[in-house]
């Protein structure tokens, strides 16, 4: 899906931009490994830590970032991220 379908579906640059004010570095870490299709226990072995605080991570900045899915919120920080490169 190019770029500007994902503006058009998920928000503006300055929504995505604010997400990631929105989730700590961890989160979003975890966030962008999901993204990339990374299993819980894929994420987990990663970075060292239990397949359960993925999930707390993942809810929790879905809860902060006030999306709808975690497939919406790892599509809004995937752009953001990439606009902050």
């Amino acid at each position: 899906m190019p770029r500007t379908r994902l503006k058009a579906s998920f928000g503006s640059a300055v929504e995505e931009d604010s997400i990631l004010s929105k989730i700590t570095s961890r989160q979003s870490q975890i966030v962008v490994l999901y993204g990339q299709g990374k299993s819980y226990h894929e994420i987990a072995l990663t970075l060292g830590i239990s397949h359960h605080t993925v999930d707390t991570h993942l809810r929790r900045a879905k809860e902060r970032s006030g999306c709808n899915s975690r497939v919406q919120m790892a599509c809004k920080v995937a752009v953001a991220m990439e606009g902050r490169g």
